[in-house]
């Protein structure tokens, strides 16, 4: 058997000849997934503001924003940026190139 390609290209016919070929991709492994609690994580022991990485699959460090922020869109994992990072290199060795 063949193996299918992961992803195929689409071509679009219509009105927007320039825009042809369109992909939404999203992959995200969020630290909420891992540890519903995760944003314990970012008050230190001594109880000031401080980020404590719990296991090695959450980031080292995050940038600063507050509790809220946070709450509201978590950063993703280690794994979750890897994998990102491996379906980028994937989607160049195929041929698709980001516009800019």
């Amino acid at each position: 058997m063949k193996p299918t390609p992961l992803l195929k290209r689409i071509e679009k016919q219509g009105p927007f000849p320039h825009c042809s070929t369109l992909f939404l991709l999203t992959y995200a492994e969020l630290l909420e997934s891992i540890d519903k609690n995760w944003v314990n994580a970012l008050q230190a022991e001594d109880g000031k503001r401080g980020y404590i990485p719990s296991n090695l699959n959450f980031p080292p460090c995050l940038p600063l924003r507050s509790r809220i922020e946070y709450e509201m869109d978590g950063p993703i994992s280690e794994f979750g940026a890897f994998n990102a990072f491996i379906l980028g290199e994937y989607m160049a060795l195929q041929g698709f190139k980001p516009h800019t």
